[in-house]
């Protein structure tokens, strides 16, 4: 009762559902850009804008507790896709159009809440 008047109670933190992984530069701008879209359509999206090589970053998106990472590489920037990673699931890797991503998000994984 005395933390939570004082205020020293821990807040829950909110596992997020899609993790965005980039390369750099060109990359890391339109993936923030596709982040902005995602959040819009109600996902829950966390960026690693401090870069670093793919392994580290898949550590970090295991560790965020996602269900699934994006990856966003120059060929991805190029064509407009986007890779997706399962991360608690058992399927394969696919390459999807980001303009059918929230469909594809949907299909899968639980509704945005909106």
């Amino acid at each position: 009762m005395l933390l939570q008047t004082i205020n020293l109670l821990q807040t829950p933190v909110q596992v997020p559902t899609v993790f965005l992984i980039a390369e750099s530069g060109k990359t890391m701008l339109q993936a923030l850009a596709l982040a902005e879209i995602l959040r819009e359509q109600g996902w829950s999206v966390l960026t690693n804008t401090a870069g670093g090589s793919f392994k580290n970053q898949f550590k970090k998106a295991d560790k965020s507790g996602a269900a699934v990472a994006l990856i966003m590489g120059e060929t991805e920037c190029v064509s407009g896709t986007v890779s997706v990673k399962w991360l608690r699931q058992d399927k394969p890797q696919l390459s999807c159009r980001q303009e059918e991503l929230n469909q594809l998000l949907q299909s899968t994984l639980l509704e945005p809440q909106n």
